[in-house]
């Protein structure tokens, strides 16, 4: 599936930024590059500059997950869809999925939800996992499919955030302590590593995201239906014993056949539609073409039984 998975977060110290992405790739250089980020912060880090995480399909796709997309253009629409999941595009009850189009940034499908955080203004942090894609119509058919499981990585993300959040809580209580003290400063956020305890959590999200690629790939596939001159100019192998071949039929197109012969061929009610088609004038020239091709090869095969023949043929004849 041609599309970006994302999961951004808000810093107190940098605003909503994307931690971490997974796209599909068949560029071997997307596995090896560097990523390139311009915060050092421990909450907007993720697999640092150096990590990729690279998975490989049988049919040759790769994916890759890292801090950002190599593609810098695609990068600028990451980060401009972790600011508007996070601060304007969001749903009525502040958690939930929401989509939104822009055929000049990419349209996005986004889910907005916050996991607890003892050291953060509030004792929570917000988070959001988009998909960015480029196909609207693709988006909105596998939306119900990628928001449940959306949903599932971040009711995931909050149960293991909970977990560290209540034994913090146990140890001291941040609500009475910052109450007591009046202390406002938070520092920087911590890194999503630190608040789940979990030091494989971005390998969960790398596994969970490249699910979510390879589902809706195969969910949708996209058909390119085109002309025999653009592919000849594309592809000139493919169009070789193909049906866009020149004098592939070697059948000739100027044959000639009776009526009568046509009525021993044809059936009742099919000969009645060609013989109307006759009298009022419609060009049946395609037709005795089709007519003409099976004929010959009814003959040149001796077949007695013909019903498979003239159940194609029947269907044919009935489209003009």
């Amino acid at each position: 599936m041609n599309a970006i998975i994302g999961l951004c977060h808000f810093c107190e110290a940098h605003g909503p930024r994307p931690l971490f992405c997974t796209f599909t790739t068949d560029d071997e250089n997307h596995t090896t590059e560097s990523s390139q980020c311009s915060v050092q912060c421990s909450g907007c880090t993720s697999l640092g500059p150096e990590t990729v995480l690279v998975s490989r399909d049988d049919d040759g796709t790769i994916y890759c997950s890292r801090e950002s997309v190599p593609n810098a253009e695609i990068n600028t629409f990451l980060r401009q869809a972790a600011v508007r999941s996070i601060t304007c595009e969001v749903s009525w009850s502040k958690e939930g999925g929401v989509v939104y189009f822009s055929d000049a940034q990419g349209h996005v499908l986004s889910l907005m939800f916050q996991v607890k955080d003892t050291r953060a203004r509030g004792l929570k942090r917000w988070f959001s996992i988009v998909v960015l894609m480029k196909d609207k119509m693709l988006l909105l058919n596998l939306t119900p499919m990628l928001s449940e499981h959306m949903e599932n990585i971040s009711k995931e993300l909050q149960h293991l955030a909970d977990d560290v959040y209540e034994k913090e809580q146990s140890i001291c209580s941040q609500r009475a302590l910052r109450l007591k003290t009046g202390r406002n400063d938070f520092g920087q956020s911590r890194s999503l590593i630190q608040l789940t305890d979990d030091e494989n959590v971005y390998k969960r999200l790398h596994s969970h995201f490249t699910w979510m690629l390879k589902t809706g790939a195969l969910t949708y596939s996209e058909t390119l239906y085109t002309s025999k001159d653009l592919l000849d100019k594309i592809c000139p192998k493919t169009m070789k014993k193909t049906i866009f071949e020149q004098d592939i039929c070697l059948s000739n197109y100027n044959c000639e056949i009776s009526i009568r012969s046509l009525e021993n061929l044809l059936t009742k009610s099919v000969f009645r539609i060609l013989l109307y088609c006759i009298l009022t004038g419609v060009d049946v020239s395609d037709i005795f073409f089709f007519i003409c091709i099976f004929y010959k090869s009814l003959y040149k095969h001796n077949y007695n039984d013909s019903v498979t023949f003239w159940n194609i043929f029947v269907i044919i004849i009935t489209q003009f």
